[in-house]
């Protein structure tokens, strides 16, 4: 790829112009604190401040311009906004649509899994405050114990 005179000068110019401002901004942070009338330190820039500049955005327009990124087509955060909203709107009356459509054996079926998702939860709880509850394994291997020590 090869680039033009103008750009190379632009790219020199946009780094000598970064050195300049850093040794500018070098030397007043060197420089022995300043007092107000108060006694207070004076706040100074800092070393190497955000550029909100003119020549950032040339920067950032020429960049894109390379990669062929369109920057005027991006829809604006206000569109993207209300996009959002539209999608999770007829999500949502899909999802309604769903729960009104259904047969009375869905209906049924569901009830019934709720009662049963109920009914385990309850047990738990159970166990958990009678310390009892033995697994399945331990019980059968209770039971097969009980009937070796009945035939001896």
């Amino acid at each position: 790829m090869r680039r033009s005179k103008s750009t190379k000068i632009l790219e020199k110019m946009a780094i000598f112009e970064d050195v300049q401002y850093f040794q500018i901004n070098m030397e007043e942070n060197t420089k022995r604190p300043q007092f107000d009338e108060n006694g207070l330190i004076l706040p100074r820039r800092a070393m190497l401040p955000n550029f909100d500049t003119r020549r950032d955005l040339h920067r950032e327009l020429m960049f894109n311009c390379k990669t062929g990124k369109s920057l005027l087509s991006e829809k604006s955060e206000l569109s993207r906004a209300l996009e959002k909203h539209k999608v999770n709107q007829t999500r949502k009356m899909v999802e309604e649509e769903k729960i009104s459509s259904r047969s009375e054996i869905e209906r049924a079926l569901e009830e019934r899994a709720k009662k049963l998702e109920e009914l385990e939860k309850s047990n738990e709880r159970n166990c958990e405050a009678t310390t009892v509850c033995n697994p399945e394994f331990v019980r059968l291997h209770a039971k097969m114990k009980n009937r070796i020590q009945a035939s001896n």
